[in-house]
């Protein structure tokens, strides 16, 4: 996978795409959104494996049913990296 400011402007697509989706005040319609992760912007050059994302779904399954917050987020090697809290 490339890093390197690059893929600044589509690491940045995704993540705002995910974090649009994880902090969707419906909780039904947020489960929804990250249940159909490979249809938001550009899901598996960031994503190319489900597997990547299963501790977020797993998170926000425990989580209950408000939505996520945001608490973190940085560009690194020019991917933007997010960090969520659920509950």
């Amino acid at each position: 996978m490339r890093r390197g400011p690059q893929v600044t402007p589509v690491a940045a697509e995704w993540d705002a795409a995910l974090t649009d989706a994880v902090t969707d005040p419906d909780p039904r319609r947020r489960a929804e959104r990250l249940a159909r992760w490979q249809d938001l912007p550009h899901a598996h050059f960031a994503h190319p494996e489900a597997e990547h994302l299963l501790p977020l779904m797993v998170a926000m399954g425990a989580g209950g049913e408000g939505p996520a917050i945001r608490d973190y987020h940085d560009v690194v090697m020019g991917w933007a990296v997010s960090g969520f809290r659920f509950g």
